[in-house]
């Protein structure tokens, strides 16, 4: 899908809210049901907002995904997309295909805003099954907010992630909790990424469930894996149990360098 070293800017090629594919800008309100409706829809009145070039603003959204459309996920994404939010949104994904995701984004993905957003994975049970409360192919950053984003339980033989990223994670003011649910016969992850983790004037907690093999608070699988903290930062990494496996941070480099953990003279790591 992607060309190696090819990255995305702008408008995300595909944009799929609450079950509702966005291809320009315009304002939605949300219904309980977690749907989108565009009529009565306007600037002085909406829960989202896309501007048509690759930012979407939730301003106490109820949204939820359809089983029907682009892996269930409450929001999905086929590119870079940032986020901004505004008061308190819920982003909710339900089950298709044995997986759920309430936000997944093939690109990067950024969050801005003062707002607060809870992102939850709903509770899978086949047995290919996994959940993650936010699932990301590119890299994470936040630059403000309160984000919550917590996995649903999985039964099968795939893991559970509050948050997963496939590069690297930088939180560079607000907060982010990352819970992983339990994990019946594979992996619970808080924070799983392949590449490296910065916190800067942010506060993170990663924490993983029980899980029937291993079960990481915060885990990072790179050649030259490392977490930073500086200015006022605090890290909490904390595993659940497990019957292999369990770690607070875990490095997973068999052919690389050893990892890095700095922690700044204002930082603090549980």
């Amino acid at each position: 899908l992607f060309g190696a070293g090819q990255t995305w800017a702008g408008n995300p090629t595909t944009l799929t809210v609450g079950g509702t594919t966005i291809t320009s800008s315009g304002y939605w309100t949300t219904n309980a049901d977690g749907t989108l409706t565009a009529e009565g829809a306007s600037a002085d009145n909406y829960n989202v907002h896309y501007d048509g070039n690759g930012t979407l603003t939730l301003k106490d959204a109820n949204i939820t995904g359809d089983s029907s459309t682009n892996f269930s996920a409450g929001i999905h994404a086929g590119g870079d997309l940032t986020i901004v939010l505004e008061g308190s949104s819920t982003v909710t994904g339900v089950v298709c295909n044995d997986e759920s995701q309430s936000i997944r984004v093939s690109g990067n993905l950024t969050i801005q805003g003062g707002g607060s957003l809870t992102a939850q994975g709903a509770d899978t049970s086949g047995g290919g099954s996994c959940s993650d409360g936010i699932l990301v192919f590119g890299s994470f950053t936040q630059q403000g907010g309160s984000v919550t984003a917590t996995a649903g339980n999985v039964n099968g033989n795939n893991p559970s992630s509050g948050l997963n990223v496939s590069g690297t994670v930088t939180v560079q003011g607000g907060t982010l909790t990352a819970t992983g649910g339990s994990a019946g016969n594979n992996i619970s992850y808080g924070i799983s990424a392949y590449s490296s983790v910065t916190v800067s004037d942010a506060t993170v907690t990663a924490i993983s469930g029980s899980a029937g093999y291993a079960s990481y608070g915060l885990y990072i699988g790179s050649s030259s894996p490392s977490v930073t903290l500086s200015g006022s930062s605090s890290l909490t990494a904390r595993s659940g149990s497990a019957t292999d496996k369990a770690g607070g941070i875990y490095f997973q480099n068999p052919f690389g360098s050893a990892g890095s953990v700095t922690v700044g003279e204002n930082s603090t790591l549980l």
